[in-house]
């Protein structure tokens, strides 16, 4: 084909180089629409969740990138691997010997089958966003999925805090077509000292969680706009009030600094900066957030109230007491009651109509597949770790603290929060996985996006 009649964007490039090319734009407009997706977990399309499709359309692309490119599979994806064959050999043969469908809670929200189904995806799904998210990272794509991030993030916050204001006065906001967490319509007030922003997700953590990505990829932003994106982002996290978004922030900054050196002058630098945007974040805050009472809207005097009892009495004075509860008074099982058999145990246990979470990775993955499987999962979120902070230029690049944070952040919130990985974390995964093999492929066709 003679050069004249290829398109602009292709003239002069090989024409064994346009179906890449191509490839690489699908991709990155792929990664759009669904870390887009990821943050519409309050609406539904019908009956099917906007989550859901974004699962099945993500699975669908990395699908098509597998079976027509051979991309490669991200470090950490065989341990991954290991762990759901373990998983499926467990659930499998657990319905062997027990009648779980039959032990459904009567008001969940789908028959077993369907049930069963989806936990499988959830898994399969974090898989996926590894390997979309490493694939484009090998192709040079990491300044557009950062700005990306950062934007999505800006973006979510900014909704959330006009909701926010939208709820309490009454204003327009989109229709909440998707089932509340707990059954029937979504809850939109809260006992709780002030009002909580919720944005377009379910609950006000689900929020604060999400966010935690985007809040730390906001300080790699160059350019006098990172202190918009950080300072919308910081006072949307703090209107939330979640304790568990908030406390992983400064647990995950606390640990990435300590696995660099905490005084050098670059961690000192990103220290202070955190600081002084959770600074003005407190003081907007102030102005801001719709307090219930007198003093209600003292967030310190909030979350030390919470705080407080669960350092003196241990986690049986938080309202996660039950599954702590009911953790405690079991046996450690070695091999697990299955994928999703653990929750319809647990809801049997508390006498629930309804779907229960343990409200933890940790226990979820215990109780589902016992102590070989929590061994394979924390084999495979220490692998990261573990790989990135033995690395020299960890304690150079001001762009990798930032991301360490984010990821121990997580670490900490599936402790007493997320029960599964979320597509987000397979996102963030995906980054570390990249930074920890060492950036292959960083210099190939001279970081496109970033040109």
């Amino acid at each position: 084909m003679p050069e004249a009649v290829l398109p602009r964007a292709t003239a002069g490039v090989p024409l064994e180089r346009i179906g890449v090319a191509t490839y690489d734009r699908a991709g990155v407009m792929a990664f759009r629409l669904v870390f887009a997706g990821t943050a519409l977990g309050a609406y539904a399309l019908g009956p099917f969740p906007a989550q859901w499709l974004t699962q099945f359309f993500l699975l669908g692309v990395v699908g098509l990138l597998m079976l027509d490119r051979g991309v490669p599979a991200a470090p950490g994806l065989g341990v991954f691997a290991a762990f759901v064959g373990w998983a499926a050999i467990v659930t499998f043969g657990r319905l062997m010997l027990f009648p779980y469908g039959a032990w459904m809670p009567p008001l969940a929200s789908a028959p077993y089958p369907i049930y069963l189904a989806l936990r499988f995806l959830a898994l399969l799904t974090f898989a996926a966003a590894v390997t979309l998210v490493y694939w484009l990272l090998r192709e040079g794509h990491r300044a557009a999925l950062m700005r990306y991030i950062v934007w999505t993030g800006t973006v979510c916050a900014a909704a959330a805090i006009y909701i926010y204001f939208a709820q309490v006065n009454g204003w327009w906001e989109p229709g909440r077509t998707r089932m509340g967490t707990g059954g029937g319509e979504q809850a939109t007030a809260f006992a709780y000292a002030f009002h909580r922003a919720m944005g377009t997700f379910r609950e006000p953590s689900h929020l604060a969680e999400w966010l935690v990505l985007p809040l730390f990829a906001s300080f790699g932003w160059r350019g006098r706009g990172r202190y918009v994106h950080t300072g919308v982002m910081s006072v949307a996290m703090l209107l939330t009030g979640s304790l568990t978004g908030i406390l992983g922030i400064v647990a995950g900054l606390a640990g990435a600094l300590v696995l660099s050196n905490p005084f050098r002058p670059g961690a000192l630098k990103l220290a202070l900066r955190l600081s002084a945007a959770l600074a003005l974040a407190m003081v907007l805050f102030g102005f801001l957030a719709v307090g219930r009472g007198e003093n209600a809207a003292d967030l310190v005097e909030v979350i030390t109230d919470r705080v407080v009892p669960i350092l003196e009495g241990g986690m049986g004075q938080s309202n996660r007491s039950s599954t702590f509860e009911y953790m405690a008074e079991r046996p450690l099982p070695f091999v697990g009651e299955g994928v999703g058999n653990a929750n319809i145990r647990l809801a049997n246990s508390l006498g629930s109509d309804i779907s229960v979470s343990f409200l933890s990775l940790y226990f979820n993955v215990l109780s589902s597949t016992g102590v070989v499987g929590l061994a394979m999962l924390l084999a495979l979120l220490a692998l990261p770790v573990a790989g990135l902070a033995r690395q020299r230029r960890y304690r150079k690049d001001p762009e990798l603290v930032p991301l360490m944070a984010a990821y121990l952040g997580w670490l900490v919130m599936f402790t007493v929060h997320s029960e599964e990985m979320p597509l987000v974390f397979g996102v963030l995964y995906g980054l570390m996985a990249w930074e920890a093999a060492g950036r292959p492929g960083a210099g190939r066709r001279a970081e496109v996006a970033a040109g």
